[in-house]
């Protein structure tokens, strides 16, 4: 009877390290050898692997409803079992509920996924001291509620209760966000203590993180590790968190809120959901928040009750922190930082299968080069936004884009001569484009005193014009007939000055008709 009985807690032993690995496969082998005593715990675990195995090909988004409906019922069958076998006072039934809230989301069901974390008692667990993996259920169990919780608006009109609601959805995600990185925190802490040096000398082996990338870029993305990445429906949550209080008016709260969750440890696996807050903060304060909103960032000692907070992701915390001591500091700070992950989140391999992830990756980052070069251009930084566009020539040295905001850069910089060669390439990527031949001309003349390519670069801009309209024709005789009084003012034989003279007259005849011919559209 005892061997039985320690086969039964070694399988269980088991059971737990597999649900906080993630490997359901497993989950559904061992619970075959568990004793007859624990049907409930059977059920709870088949319904569990069943459930998560489900959502790890189908998440649960609102395009996939209509799939999980079909495809969950057995998993719902085996969970509702395991409830009612269970006595109120388990805490199993606790993990049933949780996961019957999250399965009735995924299927579209909010007001049975409300009616399920209600009978969870969420904020009674919160207290109490939990698994690694029991912290994942109930980070997304809290998500769940405030998803629903939005999706299931107030239909009466009362002010007094959309403010209840709204700051019921808010309450419901900040406790999704804190839970959802101490998770992930937890998970670092756990595998750090197996790198520890071993008592018998040397180290114990080394264990990496498939979702890793190298300082410099990754080649290719790795595989998706789903134990040290969040649910999508706890990044819906984080991301809805900040957003909410944008669109109910809380702009302080907003950057309070942006500030907590970015001041966090950084783990494994939060590396892509703190590269679009901080992106989206950046975004938020550059949009001229009134000062009457703006505090500047303050450096506060945890007291002794929140640092007895088993609930609360960790913070950064040092003599040596730096603070920023203007709203402009902050947005620089913010996108330096933003632009160093999008560097490093980079995707260099140009295999097929990767493209969706290169795209993606690519599209964030032209985003945030873009908003750097908003930020560093009002305070005149033109030498370190060249140096962050050069960092990004490693992934997008095929985006035209990219090429006309460095030489922008370059020639605001002064470096007249670097401008024209990057104006060059660019005019070759995009061989229908008016306005770089326009903007080489312009060097030319004006800096480079390089009259003759000038002219070339303006009758280019003309030919092409001509072919692909942008409604840039003035513009463009404008720039030749500049070219050509230039070109004869410069010359010695009298044929040839006469030559750029008549081609002077010629086109700034037509640029003054070209004009006129625009000016008389509009009336």
């Amino acid at each position: 009877m005892s061997s039985k009985n320690v086969k039964s807690t070694r399988v269980e032993s088991e059971l737990a390290g597999c649900r906080e690995e993630g490997n359901w496969s497993k989950i559904l082998e061992l619970v075959e050898q568990l004793s007859s005593g624990k049907a409930m715990l059977y059920n709870l675990m088949v319904g569990e692997a069943k459930l998560e195995m489900f959502l790890e090909e189908n998440p649960p988004i609102e395009s996939n409803i209509a799939k999980a409906c079909g495809g969950l019922t057995e998993a719902k069958s085996y969970l509702t079992e395991s409830i009612s076998e269970l006595s109120t006072q388990s805490g199993l039934s606790i993990d049933s509920h949780m996961l019957l809230a999250k399965l009735c989301y995924a299927c579209g069901h909010y007001d049975k996924a409300m009616e399920h974390c209600t009978e969870a008692k969420l904020n009674s667990i919160i207290q109490t001291d939990l698994q690694i993996r029991n912290i994942r259920i109930l980070s997304e169990s809290f998500a769940i509620k405030g998803l629903c919780q939005e999706k299931l608006r107030p239909s009466s009109s009362s002010r007094f209760k959309k403010t209840e609601w709204i700051e019921g959805v808010i309450k419901n995600y900040e406790q999704a966000a804190n839970l959802g990185i101490l998770y992930l925190q937890e998970l670092d802490n756990k595998e750090n203590q197996l790198i520890l040096p071993s008592p018998l000398g040397g180290n114990a082996p080394l264990i990496t993180n498939s979702n890793s990338t190298s300082a410099t870029g990754s080649h290719s993305p790795q595989p998706v590790n789903m134990t040290h990445s969040l649910s999508i429906l706890v990044e819906t949550a984080i991301l809805r968190l900040p957003l909410l209080l944008i669109e109910s008016s809380n702009y302080a709260g907003a950057i309070t809120t942006f500030r907590s969750i970015l001041s966090s440890c950084e783990a494994h696996g939060s590396h892509s959901i703190r590269l679009i807050l901080t992106y989206q903060f950046a975004e938020f304060l550059l949009r001229k928040v009134s000062p009457k909103y703006y505090s500047l960032p303050t450096q506060s000692t945890p007291s002794k009750k929140q640092l007895s907070n088993i609930r609360k992701p960790k913070k950064y915390n040092s003599i040596n922190m730096f603070m920023p001591r203007s709203e402009h500091e902050e947005v620089i700070l913010l996108l330096i930082i933003s632009e160093a992950m999008a560097a490093r989140n980079a995707v260099l391999s140009q295999s097929p299968e990767f493209k969706e992830a290169r795209i993606r990756a690519f599209s964030l980052a032209t985003a945030i080069y873009d908003l750097l070069t908003f930020a560093l251009v009002l305070w005149g930084q033109y030498n370190m936004l060249y140096e962050s566009f050069e960092r990004a020539m490693k992934f997008s040295a095929d985006d035209a884009h990219v090429w006309m905001q460095q030489a922008l850069c370059l020639e605001a910089a002064g470096r007249h001569i670097k401008a024209l060669e990057v104006l060059t390439q660019v005019i070759y990527m995009k061989p229908k484009a008016i306005v770089p031949c326009l903007l080489a001309a312009r060097i030319c003349y004006q800096h480079l005193f390089k009259m003759e390519e000038g002219l070339s670069w303006s009758q280019e801009a003309l030919k092409r014009e001509k072919m692909h309209s942008e409604n840039l024709l003035s513009r463009c005789n404008l720039y030749i007939g500049i070219g050509a009084q230039c070109m004869a003012l410069t010359s010695f034989l009298k044929s040839v000055k006469d030559k750029y003279h008549a081609l002077c007259l010629e086109s700034l005849t037509k640029y003054y008709f070209s004009k006129f011919e625009f000016i008389l559209l509009f009336f």
